[in-house]
């Protein structure tokens, strides 16, 4: 009777599934799967238990609106007891479909699983590809490659370019099959895969794609018959609006209309007052504001309306990035009308509800994203309190949102320790110049740099001007030291110029430390380099030494009883390094490969100083994966360590190896994480890293000063810049013989040596720079 039972469940569950529930039926498909399951407890009935775990499964997949991974793990679970039920009962098909569910589920992980699940559903499914024959379903296989070009867009791992181009192959496979089949649902959401596709290769810097996503979103508009979920319409109206926004043409109002026609359009086949149609007004706003700010149309008024209507549509807590794109656009509206205290009460209210959210992200990139949002309306609010308040309310608000971004407790009554001022450096949200914040003594002071706006940042980036960025290009690509120098001296020039009312102050100033509070572009200006106005020999860091903040270290003679070294055997310093640390140390621990350092980061073991002998790995299109290169070619990722390291005892972290300091500064000013902060999560009191490839030489000479003048019992501030100022003053009888290695790639290329001082140039000293905790 029990059996009879539960077989009526299933089929009732199954029937609920298909259709998508029933007005007359009180039960979900969850729950006669569940009620047939407890039926079934004591039937010995592999063909009914089968399909109890397979219907289940499916069911656990498809429930829930957003990604719920609680549920995935439940889903996964039958999903792999039905398939080993199908296996014992020789089912390949059905055991086939199971894994494959099982893969879905697998791709919608958003949790600390993400990354690995993602990984784990894209080799299932290349799998699963491969077993499919030519007689195979046409739907089912388009189903596979349509779920698989998605695993593709959100893989962090490898090359994002690399991995848009196999979900482009899954996509045009995916509609190849589904036009075979005559599937028009299916047709229209392969022509959106493409155009979002085609998107990202736009985001990636090649705009020629925006007009091939233009192309396959206007397809998948134009079939009628096509029933795509209102989520899947949504983000189609979305793509085809960027997508044709964001191309520099000349019948920019002809797209704008255009735009709006169909924004329109979706907001009225979604329905008034539902998520869809609220995105799609938060869209609508986003682009009334780029065409008001950047097309000189004026369509203000509208976008006061449709934020106006959005009032309390999202929540911080439930849907917190679309809360904050809210916050963004109502505090760029409010700055550019003036209205200073519209603007704070944004940011007071992002400000409370921040470490809240923050709580909620559970991985990297998703913190760095809400991370973002928030930069840039606290930057607004940062000006607002300029213009109306002047710099000291300024300054007090902008030490309150350090402390909340970098995940400190509220700075709002800090204040620097003595002897120490404070330099605040604002992204670039105004054109054609930037605010700077400098407080030292009883002064405080707002300086606006001309020439140093969102304009010359944009230039910097596209390597339209010799500096930094066109210089790191040239290095990636050359491994030349020589041009690399060329061009940072070229940058250091640049900032010393534009920044001379700063340095004036900052040299007329009594302190001896730099407190620096920088994200974004600011990130990439090695200011210790800087050289300071009427005084062509004396750079900033014969002024004072500099450190980012903020300062919530407490001094204490350094100890260096028990050393953690992970270490690249094939680095020309590695063993040079090894013995430094054994002469430094009580106690030395030597590893070498990923799963080694990982173990001891999550041990809770205790180290003085955690140091780091290897190559640098930055990833500039996936900021995350930015890290550091072990012996075994894996990497030890700033997206790892912010998810997983806990340090105890507060260690020293040198991270000697190359560009480990930089953050994502070609999404400026959107970045502010990188693998010092993620360090400083972990639990680390300071962390030394580096802004760009490194001398091998350079680096082990400047380490083995710092350690030595830390031993002595300075702060690591001051012995930091002992060692830079005694590296770069270094006459040739005294130093070694400058090494062509570079932490950066295993091509020693010439590099910058004067004749009597060869560790002059900034190259080898200047991109070493301190965080602290």
């Amino acid at each position: 009777m029990s059996s009879e039972k539960a077989w009526a469940y299933v089929r009732l569950g199954g029937y609920l599934e298909e259709e998508e529930g029933a007005a007359w039926c009180p039960l979900t498909a969850i729950k006669c799967f569940e009620q047939a399951l407890e039926l079934a407890a004591d039937v010995d009935d592999p063909i009914l238990l089968a399909n109890i775990h397979m219907g289940l499964g499916k069911a656990l997949f498809s429930d829930g609106i957003g990604y719920q991974d609680p549920i995935r793990e439940r889903a996964i679970d039958h999903l792999e007891t039905a398939q080993g039920l199908l296996e014992q009962l020789d089912d390949p098909e059905g055991a086939w479909t199971a894994r494959f569910y099982r893969a879905c589920a697998l791709a919608e992980f958003l949790g600390p699983r993400r990354y690995s699940a993602n990984e784990g559903a894209i080799c299932e499914l290349e799998a699963l590809r491969q077993e499919l024959d030519i007689g195979s379903s046409l739907i089912l296989r388009a189903n596979l490659e349509h779920v698989l070009g998605n695993a593709y867009i959100d893989r962090a791992e490898g090359n994002p370019i690399n991995n848009t181009k196999l979900a482009e192959i899954c996509f045009r496979r995916c509609l190849r099959f589904f036009q075979r089949a005559k599937y028009p649902t299916g047709i229209a959401q392969a022509n959106l895969n493409l155009a979002i596709a085609y998107n990202q290769f736009g985001n990636f810097g090649d705009n020629k794609h925006y007009k091939i996503a233009t192309r396959f979103a206007k397809k998948a508009f134009a079939i009628d018959d096509a029933q795509l979920p209102s989520v899947g319409f949504t983000e189609l109206i979305a793509t085809l609006v960027d997508a044709t926004f964001d191309v520099d043409a000349r019948n920019w109002r002809a797209l704008l209309k255009q735009a709006e026609h169909l924004l329109g359009e979706g907001i009225q086949r979604a329905g008034e007052g539902t998520v869809n149609a609220n995105l799609l007004k938060l869209v609508r706003a986003g682009i009334y504001w780029q065409a008001s700010q950047y097309r000189n149309a004026d369509r203000y008024d509208d976008i006061h309306r449709d934020l106006a209507e959005l009032e309390g549509a999202f929540s911080p807590f439930q849907t917190a990035q679309w809360w904050l794109e809210r916050q963004e656009l109502c505090a760029l509206y409010h700055s550019f009308m003036a209205n200073h205290g519209e603007v704070l009460a944004i940011a007071d209210e992002t400000l409370s509800a921040t470490q809240a959210i923050l709580d909620s992200s559970e991985d990297f990139a998703e913190r760095s994203l809400y991370l973002a949002l928030i930069s840039v309306i606290t930057d607004m609010a940062t000006k607002a309190y300029l213009d109306r308040d002047g710099p000291f309310e300024a300054l007090t608000f902008a030490r309150r949102t350090y402390g909340t971004l970098l995940g400190f407790s509220d700075l709002e009554d800090y204040s620097a320790a003595p002897q120490t001022a404070e330099i605040y450096l604002l992204n670039p949200i105004i054109e054609d110049f930037c605010y700077i914040l400098l407080a030292h003594g009883d002064n405080f002071e707002s300086l606006a740099i001309e020439g140093i706006g969102a304009r010359f940042w944009h230039q910097a980036q596209e390597g339209d001007s010799l500096g930094l960025f066109s210089g790191v290009k040239d290095f990636e690509r050359t491994g030349n030291a020589n041009l690399f120098a060329e061009a940072l001296s070229a940058w250091v020039e640049t900032f010393s110029g534009k920044l001379i009312p700063v340095l004036e102050d900052l040299a007329a100033a009594e302190e001896s430390e730099l407190q620096v509070f920088a994200f974004g572009g600011w990130c990439t200006v090695p200011l210790a380099a800087l050289t300071l106005p009427k005084e062509p020999s004396r750079q900033l860091i014969d002024q004072m030494a500099l450190f980012s903040g903020p300062n919530l270290y407490e001094p204490k003679k350094s100890e260096f009883q028990v050393t953690l070294h992970l270490k690249h055997p094939d680095l020309r310093e590695a063993e040079a390094e090894d013995q430094m640390l054994a002469q430094l140390s009580d106690g030395v621990k030597i590893v070498s490969t990923l799963p080694e350092i990982q173990s001891d980061l999550t041990s809770g073991e205790r180290y003085n100083l955690i140091h780091f002998t290897a190559h640098g790995h930055h990833d500039f299109d996936y900021m995350g994966d930015a890290g550091v290169i072990c012996a075994d070619g894996q990497i030890l990722t700033a997206r790892w360590v912010f998810e997983n390291a806990k340090l105890r005892g507060g260690p020293l972290v040198c991270l000697a190896a190359c560009q480990t300091g930089l953050m994502d500064y070609k999404s400026m000013p959107h970045e502010v994480f990188g693998l010092p902060t993620a360090f400083l999560k972990a639990g680390a009191s300071a962390v030394l890293s580096t802004l760009w490839p490194v001398n091998d030489s350079a680096t082990r000479l400047l380490l083995e000063e710092f350690y030595k003048n830390l031993k002595q019992g300075l702060l690591p501030t001051q012995a930091l810049q002992e060692a830079q100022i005694w590296l770069r003053d270094l006459p040739k009888g005294k130093a070694p013989e400058v090494s062509n290695a570079i932490r950066f790639t295993q091509q020693g290329q010439t590099a910058p040596a004067d004749d009597i001082f060869p560790f002059q140039h900034p190259y080898y000293w200047a991109g070493f720079q301190l965080h602290r905790a």
